[in-house]
């Protein structure tokens, strides 16, 4: 019976932060013969607040923890991977933006409500005082709830969807004008609708369809800007667009147009649109976040470390997993000299990606382009046979990829700026000890 030497594999997120930490202890039993027959291993998981600092105390641990669970509290309102994605003077802006926004919005309450009582709502013909009152305080309160629904829409919705807009950005910038037609339609068919039964989910419906083109629109439009600016004079594309829709709008209000032309014209509008990024939606290889294995459907996708080792079979523990780590260490061996680990799952049938923390945006393609090489040939469902195939493909694949990526950057392709990946990833860093 001898030990291997302790693999430790590090999961960082995409700024470099400390997230998991799995340390995997291997014992090799041997026969009387000689060569070692098995190999079984235990992988210990260290969440980050339990990695060891030689600097912290007790109480910085107790307030790093505290801390922790306030920032993940507040995760729908930060950026990703909050506070090591923004700069120093992020925080200090944002609290007193926040505070003048609370004000300029209890002073907007007021005002709707003085301007909804200047146009004489909630006048009857008796000129009840009770009445014109109550009237004119539903109105507001009925301001407020489609206010707050929303602001809600747009905070959950930019939480769940805001990294995948910049993967699919003329997808994105279409539903933004979508979206945008069910609020007129909700908003003109809300007067033939019961009051209030009918009517009030349909005002609320309507705010909500708005705040979510606001998400789509805003966010798809700064990345358009920043493709069409090819002298990096973004600042004057912005402002002459501004320009632009000031006059469109003005003509709007007085001419009118039909809602059937919105979708189609805004539909040629973005299939115009020549985005040199590669994302999701450009069919390069003929591909759709699916691969056809053996006449079935694979997804590909960019995993965790967690995902990887349950596809490898590593049953779950208390604080650790248990496993044979034979074929963790060869697939890790494999890939040593890569950026990337690439697994296929028989059971979920999903092509696993895990980035290294060196990772590019080319090697979001690179890894792509590996598992649809593999899925080219026919794959036997052993994890011994994968474990083969993705080894024996890997030399192929890396230089078939050279040729594609100069055929890419030939076609204008920038593939600096890939947008694979819909949602961050974590980032792999392996070491032994």
């Amino acid at each position: 019976m001898s030990t291997l030497p302790r693999l430790i594999l590090r999961e960082r997120t995409a700024t470099g932060a400390p997230t998991t930490t799995y340390i995997l202890s291997s014992i090799s039993t041997t026969t009387s013969n000689g060569p070692p027959s098995t190999s079984t291993g235990r992988i210990d998981i260290v969440p980050p607040n339990c990695q060891p600092s030689p600097t912290s105390t007790s109480s910085s641990a107790t307030s790093g923890l505290s801390s922790s669970l306030f920032i993940r509290l507040l995760a729908p309102l930060l950026p990703t991977n909050y506070p090591d994605s923004v700069s120093a003077d992020y925080t200090p802006y944002q609290i007193y933006d926040s505070v003048q926004a609370f004000a300029s919005t209890i002073a907007g309450l007021l005002a709707a409500r003085a301007v909804l009582t200047s146009l004489g709502v909630g006048l009857d013909d008796e000129s009840s005082s009770s009445s014109y009152s109550s009237t004119a305080t539903l109105a507001t309160l009925l301001s407020i709830v489609q206010e707050s629904i929303g602001r809600f829409a747009t905070i959950f919705f930019a939480h769940f969807f805001a990294v995948r807009i910049e993967a699919e950005v003329k997808f994105y910038r279409f539903f933004a004008d979508v979206v945008n037609d069910l609020a007129f339609v909700l908003d003109v068919l809300s007067p033939s609708l019961p009051a209030p039964l009918l009517r009030v989910p349909a005002l609320c419906l309507a705010s909500a369809c708005r705040a979510i083109c606001g998400v789509c629109g805003g966010s798809s439009k700064a990345i358009l800007s920043a493709h069409f600016a090819t002298r990096g004079n973004i600042g004057e594309l912005n402002a002459k667009d501004g320009s632009q829709e000031t006059v469109v709008s003005l003509l709007g209000m007085w001419v009118g147009g039909l809602v059937y032309i919105s979708g189609p014209t805004g539909g040629r509008g973005e299939g115009g649109v020549g985005v040199e990024e590669v994302g999701r939606a450009e069919r390069l290889w003929s591909v759709e976040d699916g691969l056809m294995v053996g006449g079935r459907k694979w997804t590909i996708k960019f995993a965790s470390v967690g995902d990887l080792l349950q596809a490898l079979k590593w049953e779950r523990r208390e604080r650790s997993l248990g496993g044979r780590d034979g074929i963790l260490r060869e697939l890790l061996d494999i890939f040593a000299e890569e950026e990337y680990v690439l697994w296929f799952d028989k059971d979920r049938q999903e092509v696993l990606i895990v980035l290294m923390d060196d990772a590019i945006p080319e090697t979001q393609l690179q890894s792509w382009y590996h598992a649809m090489v593999v899925g080219n040939h026919a794959l036997e469902m052993s994890e011994d046979a994968i474990l083969r195939k993705v080894a024996k493909t890997l030399p192929v694949s890396k230089q078939g990829w050279k040729q594609a990526e100069e055929l890419l950057r030939r076609q204008g392709w920038q593939l600096q700026d890939s947008s694979l990946e819909t949602l961050t990833g974590p980032r792999l860093q392996v070491a032994t000890d």
